[in-house]
């Protein structure tokens, strides 16, 4: 993968936690996993407003989570091609530069690669997963969730997001069963087969997605499950995004029930 920028990076390192956990590997994640490179590269300026990946912890310029990152140098003697430094972040990126050695030169910037100021929305995630847990009841839940469409585009386009469903029918005379995504905004998705659903309403689908990113995975896992990459921020129709729902849990009086 050439060009992964360093919020979708840490993504993979988020859905490891999931599918390489200790006690449960899914196969075929791992199997595609082993086999994939990522090669990311560097934020050199703002790629869009709705970024706010330094809030969730990500390094514009870090790459976390890739085994190469590539940093824009500046433009060569002549000025016609960009010069793009390599730094190696895992040993599978050593093993990829050993191997294609010859197609590389040494660059030696004087004071190494400079680090900018690409991220210009910055907000408070600090406490957030715990005033979560004290506010599981609050009006503010139905407030927020009005004017959600239950879309499920805020899901599709997350790096975090992985629901998936198991349909399972015929087709040319044969039963099969397969895996495809899924959303926790679709009424459909805790449905059982008795007719009972869980989370029947558009409230309790909308602050489950955010109890789980934002609670529950770090409770799980010690990590937020976002990346700050902005998509919910910048296609969801409505704004509902994750900036909005953690400023205004954060305005919550501590102790609200």
């Amino acid at each position: 993968l050439f060009g992964v920028r360093s919020c979708d990076a840490r993504s993979f390192m988020l859905m490891d936690k999931v599918f390489l956990g200790d006690q449960f590997v899914e196969a075929g994640y791992a199997a595609r996993r082993d086999k994939t490179l990522i090669v990311a590269l560097a934020c050199s300026e703002e790629l869009s407003p709705a970024c706010y990946c330094t809030s969730m912890g990500v390094d514009p310029q870090g790459g976390q989570g890739a085994d190469l990152i590539l940093h824009q140098l500046g433009l060569a003697e002549g000025g016609e091609k960009d010069i793009l430094g390599v730094e190696s972040l895992t040993p599978g990126g050593n093993n990829f530069l050993n191997e294609y050695r010859d197609e590389f030169f040494d660059v030696y910037p004087d004071e190494g690669v400079p680090k900018k100021d690409v991220c210009k929305f910055v907000f408070e995630t600090q406490g957030v997963a715990g005033k979560l847990r004290q506010i599981f009841e609050h009006p503010l839940w139905e407030e927020l969730s009005r004017r959600c469409l239950s879309c499920g585009i805020c899901t599709y386009l997350c790096p975090t997001c992985h629901c998936f469903d198991i349909p399972e029918g015929k087709t040319y005379g044969k039963g099969e069963s397969f895996r495809c995504w899924d959303s926790c905004m679709f009424p459909d998705f805790t449905l059982m087969a008795g007719g009972y659903n869980p989370r029947p309403t558009r409230t309790e689908r909308f602050r489950n997605r955010f109890m789980h990113k934002l609670c529950f995975f770090p409770e799980r896992y010690g990590e937020l499950a976002c990346t700050g990459c902005g998509r919910c921020l910048e296609h969801c129709p409505v704004h509902l995004d994750s900036s909005l729902v953690v400023s205004k849990v954060l305005e919550v009086e501590t102790g609200a029930k």
